[in-house]
């Protein structure tokens, strides 16, 4: 494995091991850390005790290894091919070797990739192979440890390991979809949250929550694993000026608590710790500032300040926080001022952006091509339907199709609900096929979208009601094949490969509906009826109703003021549909997500589309959401509470498009259930 004598190699390993702390099942950290570096999206451990053995098995659905690879780096101290890029989580070449600290008597790694056959390599306790063989298995790695029994409830020991130092665990390139963790098929993962009264908020590669507790407390993560804990978020800085806490303006007992995980962290070496660079600086400044916010909220619940005093105190907050105050203010009339000049000369009579699409958040990840932005996955971009100040509608992705005339709805991120942890729930991938006896050649979409070069799995944009021809796709004029459906939509894994000109074709077809039932947050009562009431009606007519029903009761409204009401009635307690109904309005978003969860109560598929609105060949700027639902033909329809009354999509986008979008009138019938309630 190494040069030197096995018995060298085995002490060196294990006194790297030893840094990681006391914990002797460290070690189940940094078998985590290897599945999610390696795209795992699931990881399963068996652990038994039979025989007088302790055994651990833990298997994930990662990319695999070869053999050649194995022995070059994980055999090997101090060799990671991982490089350390922020997507990785683990670059030092030492962990897998924390085995040691379980005292195995065997250690046995079994490995196959994609395009290579299986292995399976047995190591005895003094790390000689005493067995290499061929083996079948499927893509990915598993590594067994096994021990003399200690009499200890080996299983509950390895739950509590997960729920210490991989509570989160994120999939790599995906950091808002969990990784599957399961200890003898039961799944262990934590809430990422905090009591009420707390704040979630997501800034670029930062994700968050703060309240406010019985004591003080900060946690920091990368990736979901555990870095530090410390009690004030000053104290994870060695330098840099104290802040006084915010939590005296409360009152006695309600202290500062904080959740925070970057995967821009630079972790040490002994897994306890990060350097204080500037990802690490930006946190506990976002830290800070979530938490003033979540205070003011809570005085203006009781105080109900007025607007002058709300503008005094917040210019006082950007004076303490920064002594370059008036240069920020300079810079700023400067930028509007350009902005006016702008306009004048050449926005003026330009076409406006459509009311009611939501921005992109933008990350900085990738820059603008003539005035549009190269398309990335959305999953880490979009954080799901709330209300919350976005700033200015974001540039158009760089997405082009012909013919010009129509004027589809490119769905880039498809989500099935939301589940107990406030996290997206995609749909699950089925097949999807061509519209029996429907040429391809007819209706069809020639679709030219400009990529980021991110790397990995990419979920392809498609028009409502449309699927993609696997023989058209293009990247950069070479063939790419579509290997994979991620979320519900097609994708295409495009690996190291530069970014570029993407191109494929569409055209109306049948999808399968997924056969899972559509997950979102416990309708309020009086919407139960609504949907109880429309659970026998054609699926075209009970959308229409339902859209009817939402537009009149949560009124399309992306106001500063509906904004600071929302986040008013979240820390109140009350869930997304809940605080909906009570402040009246909301954007495309939260009108559309309710549409949605109304029909999958009511038994009739629907999900919630997030993407952008074509127009004359391009798409438009800004972000919009709409919901698809399964009409009786089979196809997926436009649904979406925000058109009309001007206030969205323009009434030619709703006459166009692949599906029929618009629903028919309601009947006698339904208008009497839909007026009534």
């Amino acid at each position: 494995m190494t040069t030197g004598s096995n018995s060298d190699f085995r002490a060196r390993a294990r006194y790297e091991a030893v840094r990681y702390g006391a914990d002797a099942w460290v070690f189940v950290r940094e078998l985590l850390q290897n599945a999610r570096d390696a795209g795992a999206r699931r990881v399963l451990f068996e652990v038994s005790t039979t025989g007088g053995i302790d055994r651990v098995v833990c298997r994930d659905d990662g990319c695999g290894m070869t053999f050649a690879h194995a022995r070059n780096y994980l055999f090997t101290l101090y060799a990671s091919s991982k490089g350390e890029g922020p997507r990785n989580a683990g670059r030092f070449g030492i962990g897998f070797w924390s085995v040691l600290r379980f005292s195995p008597s065997a250690i046995i790694v079994r490995s196959r990739s994609s395009d290579h056959d299986g292995w399976q390599v047995r190591l005895d306790g003094d790390l000689n192979v005493v067995q290499y063989d061929a083996v079948e298995m499927d893509v990915g790695c598993e590594v067994v440890v096994e021990r003399e029994a200690q009499g200890e409830d080996i299983e509950e020991l390895v739950r509590a390991a997960v729920l210490r130092d991989a509570p989160f665990l994120t999939t790599r390139g995906h950091e808002g979809r969990p990784v599957d963790v399961r200890v003898n098929g039961k799944q262990v993962r934590a809430d990422f949250d905090l009591p009420s009264p707390s704040l979630r908020f997501r800034r670029r590669d930062l994700r968050g929550v703060v309240g406010l507790g019985p004591a003080p407390r900060v946690e920091v993560f990368t990736h979901g694993l555990r870095v530090r804990d410390a009690a004030s978020l000053d104290d994870l800085l060695l330098t840099g000026r104290r802040r006084p806490t915010a939590a005296s303006a409360v009152g006695v007992g309600l202290a500062p608590q904080a959740l925070m995980d970057c995967s821009g962290l630079t972790v040490l070496l002994a897994r306890g710790d990060a350097r204080e660079d500037r990802a690490l600086r930006r946190l506990v400044a976002a830290g800070h500032r979530e938490i003033r916010r979540l205070v003011r909220s809570e005085l203006d619940r009781y105080a109900h300040p007025s607007w002058t005093t709300l503008v005094a105190e917040k210019l006082r907050g950007l004076w303490s926080a920064s002594g370059i105050f008036l240069s920020a203010v300079a810079g700023l009339l400067i930028v509007l001022g350009a902005v006016v000049g702008w306009w004048v000369v050449v926005g003026r009579g330009a076409e406006r952006a459509v009311p009611g699409e939501r921005a992109l958040v933008d990350d900085g990840s990738s820059t603008e091509i003539g005035g549009a932005r190269p398309y990335a996955d959305l999953e880490n971009r979009y954080q799901g339907p709330d209300a919350d100040v976005l700033g200015a509608a974001s540039p158009a992705v760089d997405l082009q199709y012909r013919p010009e005339s129509e004027r589809p709805f490119f769905a880039a991120l498809l989500i099935a609900g939301i589940d107990a942890h406030g996290d997206l729930v995609f749909p699950t991938s089925g097949e999807t096929t061509i519209a029996a006896g429907t040429p391809f050649l007819e209706n069809w979409l020639e679709v030219e979208i400009r990529v980021a070069a991110e790397g990995g799995l990419l979920r392809l944009p498609v028009a409502t009601g449309h699927v993609i021809d696997p023989e058209s796709v293009r990247l950069n004029g070479s063939f790419l094949a579509l290997v994979a459906e991620d979320g519900g939509l097609p994708a295409v894994d495009v690996g190291n490969l530069p970014g570029g000109l993407l191109t494929y074709r569409s055209a109306p077809g049948v999808s399968i509906s997924p056969t899972d039932r559509d997950r979102w947050p416990p309708l309020p009562p009086e919407v139960r009826g609504l949907s109880a009431e429309i659970a026998g009606l054609p699926p075209d007519t009970a959308t229409a109703a339902v859209v009817e029903w939402v537009r009149r009761r949560v009124v399309y409204d992306a106001s500063e003021s509906t904004t600071r009401r929302h986040v008013v009635e979240r820390l109140n307690g009350h869930g997304l549909f809940e605080r909906s109904l009570l402040v009246g309005a909301g954007d495309c978003d939260i009108q559309n997500s309710m549409v949605a969860a109304i029909l999958a109560d009511a038994g009739i598929p629907s999900r919630l589309a997030v993407g952008w609105v074509g127009d004359s060949g391009r798409a438009r700027p800004g972000l919009h959401a709409w919901v698809e639902y399964l009409g009786a033909d089979g196809r997926w329809r436009i649904a979406d509470a925000s058109a009309g009354s001007g206030r969205s999509v323009p009434g030619a986008a709703l006459r166009a498009g692949s599906p029929p979008l618009e629903a028919p009138p309601p009947t006698w019938r339904d208008r009497k259930i839909l007026w009534g309630l």
